[in-house]
């Protein structure tokens, strides 16, 4: 059975050639003009809330994990990294040894906040 439609989030669709985003009422929104890394910010200065999209590369964030990128990775895939829990950690991990970001506060994975998408 297919699930019902939702609706879309509360907010504004933010649309570039690489992603798209719905950002919250209130946010400010700061795009930039990289094909890598951060891409776009939105926040919200009252609450310090931020949202952020970034483009990283599999290979170094593998890497990073102490996971060889190379030949197949589809059991490992299946069993350990490729699980969307294990993802969300390794890109929170990302996020925190991004030197601009070492002296904030440490990211979190919510339990039961990470879902496959599809």
């Amino acid at each position: 059975a297919l699930a019902a439609p939702t609706a879309p989030p509360a907010g504004d669709l933010f649309t570039d050639s690489q992603f798209q985003i719905f950002v919250p009422k209130g946010f400010f929104k700061s795009r930039r003009k990289v094909k890598e890394g951060t891409l776009f910010t939105s926040g919200n200065l009252k609450t310090a809330e931020i949202v952020s999209v970034q483009k990283l590369s599999t290979e170094r964030l593998l890497m990073d994990a102490g996971v060889v990128p190379s030949g197949d990775l589809s059991e490992s895939w299946e069993t350990s990294i490729g699980k969307p829990e294990v993802v969300a950690r390794l890109l929170a991990a990302a996020r925190d040894n991004d030197a601009k970001n070492s002296a904030g506060v440490p990211s979190k994975v919510e339990g039961g906040s990470v879902s496959a998408d599809g």
